[in-house]
């Protein structure tokens, strides 16, 4: 089987964020191609559409496991990073009004 480039892949698989449906057949097929995919997906900063385009097609669970906890780890990161600057900045402000 061909190896499909990073681009390619991480395109098909972001159509699931514009309510296009995705398949098994859609997602990287080997350890290669999840890497690529993921390095570039990283590089872009849009690591965490790639998790929700993944979640809005019911794929989430049938990823590797080291993919899945990457993706689970990156997003509990982004939400505990956006958690505390919400709460160092927008609070303070609020209360203050």
């Amino acid at each position: 089987m061909k190896t499909r480039s990073a681009h390619q892949l991480l395109s098909q698989c972001l159509a699931g964020v514009f309510n296009q449906a995705l398949d098994m057949k859609d997602l990287p097929a080997n350890d290669t191609e999840w890497q690529s995919m993921l390095q570039l997906s990283g590089t872009q900063l849009i690591t965490p559409f790639l998790r929700w385009a993944l979640q809005e097609n019911a794929l989430l669970q049938t990823l590797p496991t080291d993919v899945l906890d990457y993706l689970e780890t990156f997003y509990s990161l982004n939400l505990a990073s956006f958690i505390y600057r919400f709460t160092l900045y927008a609070i303070p402000g609020f209360i203050k009004s």
